[in-house]
């Protein structure tokens, strides 16, 4: 028994993925419909669209979550850690699988063949990815329960401590407070632990497993033979995103919702937004309220993400630098992307390509499907649709007010955010049969 429900995850893991979190949706958004029945009377399509959200860890609410009742918020709770891990895990579990079959001749191999490797290295990473993430969760709520008990008490202040331990780590945009995190928008501590826990959760498993190796290696005297060419294109990626999120906020924003702010708080508060905005989307300003400019540029920062196998939707970071490099070849007129003295290969190069393209296809057809049931301007549409896609969170400060097709349509494509950038990296990851042996080749004029 236990054998074939292995030989059925590694077989179809997208299926499997998917009916994981469908049962984790319909469990969370069931129980927190009943819990609010003699509370606040949420509708099931908001109760809904809450399990979708809390599941995806993406943080789109159409009821401010202190408004619920404490059972509520529990569940809440627990589904983003489940979500999150559940994310991070099959994230591993996916590209585990999409290398073994990449590497087997023309991408064939038999599912329980598969097992015996997968499912070693699967419990493994799952390990790993468990103990990083109850460490700095337990780091982060013990550092915010400090933060808070004087100000609210021991109980309370342990309540918000874990949920914004948890909301933050796993980039979900969740928060108990009645103004996200307006009020703490010059409190450099408060904001510094959520940043750290937001880079942390962010930046991907491998890139953490890149560190853990390198200092073990360190430790133990081994030769080492440098880092990964992937895990110094995310931080180098990453430095970047930050930097222009950061002088982007506050270029555009001046003059607008930081013009009261000192020079200090203008510098705090750019910063935070521009580490939350590609995967946490917690804020300390009101996002309804930013120009036109910022709306648009950190619409751009939510479809990129963050690190491959982490808590972000999106495209990721390092699918944005393999096509970036592999425009610079072109330009070059270089057949090969050679990067840090390496070439990346062009199975890497067209996997890329088909997750940048096909995201680019479904948020079109969704974002055309919302502007037909919706009447809100364009601009704020975008910014959900990116924002729900990006499982950012982020809102123009319309998703309570969309209709119910629209919050459906909106609920669907969270869940898309978060599995189908793994369902391509799957797809995507086999091995590419050359067709050409036999046949004459012919050019076809472009651009």
């Amino acid at each position: 028994m236990k054998e074939r429900i292995q030989i059925a995850l590694v077989s179809r893991p997208v299926f499997a993925l998917l009916l994981l979190f469908s049962i984790l949706i319909f469990l969370s958004s069931l129980s927190i419909f009943f819990a609010e029945r003699g509370n606040s009377g949420l509708s099931f399509v908001d109760a809904l669209f809450t399990g979708f959200s809390a599941s995806t860890v993406t943080g789109l609410v159409v009821v401010d979550t202190h408004t619920l009742s404490l059972f509520s918020q529990i569940i809440i709770l627990a589904t983003m850690q489940v979500g999150g891990l559940m994310a991070i895990g099959s994230g591993a579990f996916i590209i585990i699988l999409a290398v073994k079959i990449g590497s087997s001749r023309h991408g064939k191999v038999s599912a329980s063949a598969l097992v015996g490797v997968s499912w070693l290295k699967l419990w493994d990473t799952i390990r790993l990815i468990l103990t990083f993430a109850f460490v700095v969760e337990l780091a982060a709520t013990l550092l915010l329960f400090l933060h808070f008990k004087d100000s609210m008490g021991l109980t309370q202040g342990f309540w918000y401590a874990i949920f914004h331990a948890v909301s933050g780590f796993f980039g979900a945009g969740f928060f108990l407070f009645e103004d996200n995190l307006y009020s703490f928008k010059n409190d450099a501590f408060m904001l510094s632990v959520m940043m750290a826990e937001i880079t942390l959760g962010g930046i991907g498993f491998l890139v953490i497993l890149s560190i853990k190796t390198r200092l073990l290696t360190l430790i133990r005297r081994k030769k080492i033979y440098g880092w990964p060419v992937h895990a110094k294109l995310v931080v180098l990626m990453t430095v970047i995103l930050l930097f222009f999120g950061f002088a982007a906020f506050w270029g555009f924003e001046y003059n607008n919702v930081l013009k009261d702010e000192s020079i200090g708080g203008q510098v705090l508060i750019s910063l935070f937004q521009s580490v939350s905005a590609r995967t946490a989307g917690l804020s300390t300003v009101d996002m309804g309220e930013i120009a036109p400019a910022t709306q648009f540029f950190y619409g751009f920062l939510m479809f990129i993400g963050a690190g491959s196998i982490s808590t972000s939707g999106g495209i990721k970071v390092a699918t944005l630098a393999v096509v970036l490099l592999t425009i610079w070849a072109r330009y070059k007129r270089s057949e090969n992307i050679v990067i840090w003295k390496r070439v990346i290969p062009q199975k890497t190069i067209a996997r890329a390509n088909g997750v940048l393209l096909i995201s680019l296809a479904l948020l079109s057809i969704f974002m055309l499907a919302m502007l037909a049931i919706e009447t809100f301007d364009f601009g704020d549409i975008l910014f959900e649709v990116l924002s729900a896609f990006g499982t950012v969170g982020y809102s123009s400060g319309i998703t309570s007010s969309l209709s119910d097709p629209g919050k459906i349509l909106l609920s669907i494509l969270m869940l898309i955010g978060r599995i189908g950038p793994l369902t391509l990296t799957y797809l995507f990851g086999r091995e590419i049969i050359d067709e050409t042996t036999s046949r004459l080749e012919e050019e076809v004029e472009v651009g």
